[in-house]
Order: C-alpha cells, then structure tokens, then sequence
C-alpha cells in the first residue's frame, strides 16, 4: 500500500493505493475523491497511454507520500444514452466531421468501470447529497475492500493452519454429535466453525481491557496517550500505538494495534478489531468463505457462508457467537447505520441483516446520513466490481456463476429480512450485553444491554423475623441484586432480580435510595463504593417490576458515573466526579443529590433529565465535609445529615439550601461512618410509603422517637444517637464492616455485614425511650440471615394492599408465594 495525494484545483485529495492494483482501478479511486470522470483524467506521473491501463501502478515507481497532479481533459462530461445533451437534441449539421481515429478497444471489466464511474456522476448529479460524506464513506470502503487480501497471502494461510489445532477441532465436531450437544450444528462444516469459534475465543485470543507493565508485570496501568508506531510496528500495519503507565513503577508500556493477521497470530490479543480480523483469517485458512464485516457503529465481526444452508452465518468471535445478527440492536442496544461486509470477490450491504428497525421513523435509515442510498449503493456496486477485477474473475466463469447466484439468493434474503426478524422469537444471545470488554469500556460504548430479571433462586425461606410486614427488600450481594418478596404473613420468598456487572468482593457493591413515585424520597442506604437511587418516573415505569412505579438508578464510584439500572445508561449528565459515592433524593424539589467523596461536595442534578445543576453543598473548617457519604434527611425534612468519613463526624446541612449548619455528632462512637437513617413516625411513612408529613416521632408507632443509627464501619458496630441533638446512646449491634442500615415496618431495623456474608435483623422498638444510653449490644437482634455473598446495599419497598399478585408478569415466574401490591 502507499498514500498518495492528489492535486486538483489547489486542493489536496488523499487516499490509499495498492501498487498490484491497475491504472484502471486507480482511476476510478481518483474519480471517487475528485469527481473527474476516470476517461478524462491526465494524471501528470503515471501513464496516460491507453496501452498502459491494465499495468501495474508498480511498474509507474509511485513512492509513498508522492504528489500526483490531476488534469482534466477537454470536452463535455460524458453522457448517458438515456439522457442526451442539448447538441444531441438539435438537427443535424448539412456536412459531417471528419470521423476521428478510432480508440482502443476497452476490456469488458474496463467498460464496467467506466460504466459504472457515468452512473454515479449521473446519480449524485440527480439527488441531494453530502460531498464530505461520500468521500468518507468511500474511504473508508475502498481502505476495508484491500485490507481482505492479507488473508489470502499462502505465507499468512500457512502460518494459521499451523496454530489451528484442526484435528482436535474435527474431532470436537464429532464429539459434539455423539453427545447430543442441543447447540450442535447439523453440517460437518458449520459444526467445525462453532467449534472453530469456540476455540478462538476460549483458548487462543486473549482479549486486553489495560496492557500488563512490560517491567513489574502489574496489572494496574493506566492509559497514558498514544505514539507512533516504530519502523517495526508500522511493517505490521500499527496505526497508532497505545501507551499503558504502570502505577506501581510508573514503567510505560507500548500496546501497538496491530492490523496485520499474520503478526495477530503472534501477539494473540486486542480488541474487537484484532479479534475479528484474525478470526476472518483462521476461517479462509480452513478454506470457509469468509467477509470481514464493518460496523460504522465501531465494531467488527465475521460472516462465514454455509454451504448448507446456502445463506451466510453471523460470526462474532468476542462473543463466541454464532447466527445471532440481532444482539447488536436488541441485546446491546447499538444504534446501526452502515454494516458493510467485505471479501476477496465481494463488497455487500448487510445492514438490513443486522436491524428490525430499519425503516421505521427513528430506525436505521434515518442514521444513514453519509450519503443517499442511491450513491451509496453505486459506491458498493463499483467496489464489488474491482473486487471481482482484482480476482481475475471473467463473466460465465464457475466462480462468477457461483457469486451470481449466492448474490441473488441474499439479495432476496435481505428484500425480506425485515419482516422476518420482526416475528421471529429472539434468540437468549440476542437479547444480553456485550459480555467482551470492562464494565467502563462497555458503559462508555453504551454497549451494556437491557438487563432482565432472573427466576434463578426462587425459594421459599419462612419466615425471618417475627414481625410480620408487607414489602420487597432489595439486598446487593457479591455478583447479584437479591429480591425478598414479603407477604403480609411474614413469609419471604428469594429470588435474583438483577445481576451486578464487574462487581468482584470489595469492589463494586451498591446501595440503594427510594422515592415513591406518589411521594416525596427519603434516603434508605448506602455504601462505601458506589450508590444507587429508585426514582419515580415521570411516566410510566421503565422496570415495570417494582412497586409505587419505582426505577433504580445506580453510582458506580470506580466509573464516576450514575447508571439507570433499567437500561444500563448513564443517568447524570455534564459533571465528572472524582469520587461518586451516594445517592438521595431531596423531598423538596425533587433533584437528585449525589456525594462526591473525591471532592468533599455534594452535588446536585435534575430528577428527572439528570442534568447537571449546581454544587449543592461544600463544607468548612467548622463544619467539615471529608469524604462525604451516606446522607439521610432529618424527620422535619430541613436538615440534611451527612457522614463525613475522614473526620468522623455527622454534620447537618440545610436541606433546602445546602448551607452548612452544625457538627450535629461525634465521638468514640464514630470511625469511619458510612451511611445514617433516621427514625421517627414521619421518616417511617416518607421512606416506606408515600407519606410527607413531618409530625414529631413517637414511641407508640412501634418505631424509636426522634433515632439516628449510623454504621461506624471502622467500629465493626451499630451505633445510635439523638437525631435532634446528636448526643450519643450506645452500641446497638456488632457486626464486621456493616455497609447498610435499612428501617423496616413495624420497628424492624436490616443491617447487611459485609464480611461476614450475613444480614442483621435488630428490633429497634427496644429503643424507643430516645433519653436510655442504658441498653447492651446485640440485646435486641431478633434474627440473622447468614451465607449471603458481601452483602452491601439494602432498600426496602413497602407494598399497598390493592393486589395480590406479582408486579408484572415475568415476576409471576419467579414468586413462589404471592406478595401483596
């Protein structure tokens, strides 16, 4: 390949070449970036004797980065027979010219470019446009359409088949049948190539998400920008190199990205791009007919042609996914515009493959902006035509036959593939996330997909505490969020009702925040690494499958970002947080209030957009906010109470301004504080109803009057306070490193034990005399609930008496027990 630069009218065109490519096929390159008709271009440096059109660009000795001054012949643009020019509409001359000599003859693939060529000049002439666009597009194309013959070089062929253990891969096959294995492929061949591709992804390619330090061999590295690549790197076609810092010894490796696929069987890692271009030569050695697909969306997946079922199978080696076109749209929830395949003697538009939504008003098309359909069709139609050229391949040769037919078969496959995909059953591998990549590369792509509740776990556990209530406990566990249905009875019933991407012990715990979507909110828990809020919805619920119309939404503090558990998709918007540590949402306007314990504030957004509205809250050195966490509003609603982690402390905020008001606790009780709830008969109703009044607590409720109970994780304990005055009662139960503290009805308080994988349950009306500091530790536990995996986050939902059956009915699968709504 070299790059050359054209010069036309004062103006620079790039573009890539092949020196094994004709001055023919070079021509219509120059006229996809110029616009001048290959028949009346003079190209000063290379050739312009009809004699030399099918030589080599090689033999012309074009060098990189040469200059190549464009002129254009005189005389009209040519014309189609269809549309004569106004001479040709005008009578005839009394006398004809003289007739001029006649020109070579042209080739048949000559005549086709050239045909082609006047097509597209008459076609963009006829229909709006976009220049640049087209341009791009065609780029692009022309760049994909060269790189598929590294994969037909024998040298690189041969060093696939010697990494491919085919033999054990055919007897795999084999083993597959004998099994009954329900994902077994009927054919011979499309069996090996899921075996093939289970193989590649499982055993050979290694995916990277950060590059090991070359030095200390750490795993903790940080990007560290890019650089060129060296003479090296470049023989093996690395665009860019990217740069990994070592945190430990600050060491900065090279991750170079190659492209070549003979050095990818060497280095046996990447990304998506990586993976799918050495995937494409691995099935072209084992003589699969293969393309190499791009998605303008940014990324890259084979297609591989069963002879068997004469269609082409969608291939994703990052996924291990065979035949499932539809993951991309429906279970990772891209957005698709172009998805353009690429072979050796083929260029094809497989858009329609991949969508069901590609006509509808917001669908495909209406992304598809590069250029019309009409000049892109023209772009895929020459480019399949050089292809061919390229090949060798002559009219009514075996092969051309072949393509013909494969051609018109897709081509009907396609004109109808719409309406097919959108009554056909889902497939399960369509419907989840990208499983490839970290949690933060994948939420930076918007490539998560719509998580779905499970029935996994569906049992029937008694009762565990005495007390009966109605309600649904949320409980984040080490890989999943757990769901208690809660009847009236008292009888629990768990199932899993969300699972916890990347979320490893110590590392990824939740915690949860409710509002009702009939009442004010009032923060319920939250944790040491990341927080999440239920928000009402201003329309209908896009869960469908909580209580009151309740959506969740999620901080993750290792991203920095807030995430609607729903969709996977960032909630907050136009503030980067050094730290996101808790959510809340403010009973007086709504917003969402979020701790930032990396920048000792509290920030504010919209409730409902989650736009970034203000700083809400900074502290000061008489009422310090270090490492703000969890937040709790106080039973009157006009103080906001804030664990200030660093300094030990419960400091009061007000609630409507953000002004820092006091120093409300501190003391032997405190270290490390992590999260607070606040009783009373007011914050009872507001957390578990829809309530908003704000009358004094009492103890005749069955709830403490006028209690703040903090975890003091570095104490391992429950501590308890006068919430009005802060002075400080006691020990309420001892637990390792409690995460959350969670009020339930009926005076009931849950706290999760992060090391010890249990749940706490306390009975807190012991303590309704707020004055006693009398009372011993643990005297009041009533029950736990042990071999719970890093329990962290709780939230508790109460439950209206106006149903007796699931919230929707994909829960009906998994209550056991019905539960009251």
């Amino acid at each position: 390949m070299v790059k050359l630069v054209i010069v036309f009218k004062n103006e620079n065109f790039e573009l890539e070449a092949d020196e094994h490519d004709s001055v023919t096929v070079f021509r219509t390159q120059v006229y996809s970036v110029t616009g001048v008709e290959p028949e009346r271009q003079i190209l000063v440096g290379i050739g312009n004797n009809p004699a030399q059109e099918e030589d080599l660009l090689s033999k012309h000795r074009v060098t990189n980065g040469q200059r190549i001054l464009l002129m254009v012949r005189p005389g009209p643009p040519t014309q189609s027979a269809s549309q004569p020019t106004a001479a040709a509409a005008a009578p005839a001359p009394a006398a004809a010219p003289a007739p001029t000599p006649a020109a070579p003859a042209l080739t048949a693939h000559e005549r086709m470019a050239q045909q082609l060529a006047q097509r597209l000049t008459q076609q963009l002439a006829a229909n709006n446009h976009n220049p640049a666009g087209l341009t791009e597009l065609t780029r692009r194309c022309e760049s994909f359409a060269r790189h598929v013959y590294y994969y037909e070089e024998p040298a690189t062929r041969d060093a696939a088949l010697a990494v491919i253990p085919v033999q054990l891969l055919e007897q795999r096959a084999r083993d597959a049948e004998q099994s009954g294995d329900e994902k077994r492929q009927p054919d011979a061949r499309d069996e090996l190539l899921r075996q093939l591709l289970h193989w590649f992804k499982t055993e050979f390619f290694t995916w990277v998400n950060s590059v090991p330090c070359e030095r200390c061999g750490s795993t903790e590295t940080q990007n560290a920008g890019a650089a060129r690549p060296n003479a090296s790197e470049a023989a093996d076609l690395a665009g860019v190199v990217e740069m990994h810092q070592c945190r430990q010894c600050t060491h900065v490796s090279r991750f170079p990205r190659y492209n070549h696929p003979r050095k990818l069987l060497e280095t046996r890692r990447g990304r998506c791009g990586e993976w799918a271009n050495c995937f494409t030569l691995c099935c072209r050695a084992l003589d699969f007919d293969a393309r190499h697909v791009q998605d303008w969306t940014d990324h890259v997946w084979t297609e591989v042609y069963s002879n068997a079922r004469r269609q082409w199978l969608h291939c994703d080696p990052c996924e291990n996914a065979l035949d499932t076109p539809l993951m991309y749209e429906t279970g990772w929830g891209k957005k698709l515009s172009y998805v353009i395949a690429f072979s050796k003697d083929e260029v094809r538009d497989v858009t329609r493959r991949y969508t069901r939504t590609f006509d509808l008003p917001e669908g495909v098309r209406s992304r598809r902006t590069l250029c019309d359909e009409v000049a892109l069709s023209s772009v895929v139609a020459r480019l399949d035509t050089q292809q061919k050229t390229r090949m060798r391949i002559t009219a009514n040769s075996p092969r051309a036959l072949e393509l013909a037919s494969r051609a018109a078969a897709e081509n009907q496959e396609l004109a109808g593939v719409i309406a097919v995909q959108a009554t056909r059953a889902l497939k399960s591998e369509e419907l989840r996330g990208r499983q490839s990549g970290s949690l933060g590369w994948k939420l930076a792509r918007g490539e998560m997909g719509l998580p779905a509740p499970s029935a996994q776990l569906s049992t029937q556990i008694g009762a565990v505490v005495p007390t009966p209530f109605a309600g649904c406990l949320l409980v984040a566990s080490e890989r999943n969020i757990l769901r208690y249905d809660i009847t009236e009875t008292g009888s629990w019933t768990r199932w899993v009702w969300r699972t916890v991407p990347d979320s490893p012990k110590g590392k990824a715990s939740l915690s949860l925040v409710v509002r009702h979507a009939s009442g004010d909110g009032a923060a319920i828990a939250s944790t040491a690494a990341a927080a999440v809020a239920v928000a009402a919805s201003s329309s209908s619920s896009s869960e469908g499958d909580l209580p009151n119309g309740a959506t969740v939404l999620a901080v993750y503090s290792e991203l920095g970002q807030v995430l609607n558990l729903a969709t996977l998709k960032p909630f907050t918007s136009n503030y980067t947080f050094s730290r996101a540590a808790r959510a809340i949402f403010s009973p007086h306007d709504g917003h969402l209030l979020v701790s930032d314990a990396g920048a000792d504030v509290i920030v504010r957004f919209d409730g409902i957009t989650g736009a970034f509205k203000d700083v809400f809250a900074r502290g000061t050195s008489s009422v310090p906010l270090s490492c703000p966490l969890g937040m709790a509003f106080s039973a009157d609603q006009e103080r906001l109470l804030v664990c200030s982690s660093k300094t030990n402390t419960i400091v009061a905020l007000n609630a409507r301004t953000g002004a820092p008001l006091s120093v409300l606790a501190t003391g032997a009780l405190l270290s490390a504080p992590s999260n607070l709830v606040v009783t009373s008969s007011s914050s009872s109703s507001s957390s578990s109803s829809s309530s908003s009044s704000t009358q004094a607590g009492s103890a005749e409720d069955g709830h403490p009057a006028d209690a703040l109970f903090v975890t003091s994780k570095g104490a391992n304990s429950l501590v308890r306070f006068v919430a009005s005055t802060g002075r400080g009662l006691g020990t309420v139960v001892s637990c390792p490193q409690p995460h959350d503290v969670v009020l339930l009805p009926s005076g009931v308080l849950a706290v999760s034990s992060f090391a010890s994988d249990k749940l706490m349950f306390v009975d807190a009306t012991q303590y309704a005399q707020a004055s006693s500091s009398s009372e011993q530790p643990n005297a009041a536990l009533l029950a736990t609930m042990e071999a719970i995996k890093a329990p962290s986050a709780m939230a508790f939902l109460p439950l209206s008496a106006t149903s007796r059956d699931c919230a929707s009915p994909r829960d009906r699968s998994a209550c056991t027990t019905p539960v009251v709504h």
